[in-house]
């Protein structure tokens, strides 16, 4: 809730909520018992450490000596002589070079007491100096050392962040389709020929700013137990239908489903499952079917035609449990940051889409055609914010994605809908 609530919404009672919860300092948060006692370089050091690293929020008013909150939340005694924004964000302002412009909330006081929430982005201005310029911080995770000076490979990488990061996102990203394009060629088969494959749906996440791994490789072998969402209509998801195979950095797991297709047939062909030790989750399945139906020549008789059909509804059910079990994987990895999530549709050409509000329907005008071969959805959120708001940006990604396909009455209200009789409120 503190990580996407509106700032000027939160509340006192949001903070008691928040510390009752039990969530323990770390990457994205830190705790501070008092204003008063509270230095300017303490402040200062802790919101350019978090914008330096995933962002996070500072919480003040909150007793934590170990890392954990200790009721009783009452906050600190509130001085209505202080102007408690205004001293933060002078100080931030004073003391940080690149500028930093966090969120600031100075909750209602109750029985004279207050709490203080400062929300901080991840910066794309890195580095942030601290004391006159001369020392740069990052966040450790840890409650006993919130805070340590960056060592110089950090402090490089810091400083040309946004360009180098993003060269090695593509770079992880390329190598993943290459990884994909290499286990079919060992399976015998070719996902680019688009009679048996088709209508082809990628789903990825990785951090926006890759830069080293997250875990030891070796440790993604057995990573699948703790990533596994399960679903009332949908089964598990990734599925476990088959071993992985161990790859540079990673592992990868390549179920064919159909081999040796030489022509459109009944049912799915691959499912195809990427995770690598610096954060990238790939999943890529064909989501196109093949439909017989009856159409009447001129003479009257009848002929049994294939039509390429795909099923709209396998977007956001493959979405929805792709990010569900993509936060799992973040919360195992300790990844706060912030992260590109990408959804892709290819090999899609011309293929019928039957309208999902009247019924599956090949031909006619209950059915839509695919306007593209090449269809790419993308946004980018923290992690906070998607594991709070998942069904938020499930939401907004398949409207978008509707839209592309012609679907314009299917609507963010009937997303919500089928997302919730799917897979529950």
């Amino acid at each position: 809730m503190l990580y996407t609530k509106p700032i000027n919404e939160i509340t006192y009672q949001d903070i008691i909520d928040f510390c009752a919860a039990g969530y323990s300092e770390g990457f994205i948060l830190e705790y501070k018992r008092d204003f008063a006692s509270l230095s300017n370089e303490k402040i200062a050091k802790t919101v350019a450490a978090f914008a330096n690293t995933y962002g996070g929020i500072l919480i003040i008013g909150v007793d934590a000596p170990s890392g954990k909150p200790v009721a009783p939340f009452e906050g600190f005694n509130f001085d209505t002589s202080l102007k408690y924004e205004e001293k933060i964000e002078s100080v931030i302002l004073s003391h940080i070079k690149e500028p930093v412009f966090p969120e600031v909330r100075v909750c209602d006081p109750m029985n004279g007491k207050t709490f203080i929430v400062v929300r901080v982005s991840e910066s794309h201005l890195t580095p942030h100096r601290v004391s006159d310029n001369t020392k740069i911080y990052v966040r450790t995770g840890q409650s006993s050392t919130p805070n340590v000076e960056a060592t110089y490979d950090k402090i490089e990488w810091l400083a040309t962040r946004r360009k180098k990061s993003e060269e090695f996102r593509e770079i992880l990203i390329q190598e993943s389709e290459r990884y994909f394009n290499d286990a079919c060629k060992l399976r015998g088969i070719n996902p680019k020929d688009k009679e048996p494959y088709f209508a082809i749906l990628s789903v990825r996440i990785i951090p926006l700013f890759p830069q080293e791994p997250l875990i030891p490789f070796k440790s993604l072998d057995n990573i699948e137990s703790d990533i596994t969402v399960q679903s009332r209509y949908e089964g598990q998801f990734p599925p476990h239908l088959y071993e992985s195979d161990p790859i540079q950095n990673g592992i990868r797991k390549l179920y064919v489903i159909r081999d040796d297709v030489k022509e459109p047939a009944h049912g799915k062909a691959f499912e195809y499952t990427h995770l690598n030790a610096f954060g990238l989750y790939f999943y890529k399945h064909d989501i196109g079917d093949v439909d017989e139906r009856a159409v009447k020549k001129l003479d009257g008789s009848e002929e049994k035609i294939k039509v390429k059909g795909m099923n709209f509804y396998y977007i956001p059910s493959i979405l929805h449990r792709f990010l569900a079990s993509a936060i799992l994987f973040y919360q195992k990895l300790g990844y706060w940051g912030t992260v590109q999530i990408t959804a892709e549709l290819t090999n899609a050409l011309g293929v019928h889409v039957p309208h999902p509000l009247k019924g599956v329907i090949y031909g006619g005008d209950e059915v839509l055609l695919v306007p593209s071969d090449h269809l790419k959805w993308e946004k980018t959120v923290g992690v906070p914010f998607l594991k709070e708001r998942m069904r938020d940006v499930v939401v907004e990604m398949v409207d978008v994605t509707a839209w592309s396909l012609g679907i314009r009455y299917f609507t963010e209200e009937r997303i919500r809908k089928y997302l919730n009789e799917t897979f529950g409120e």
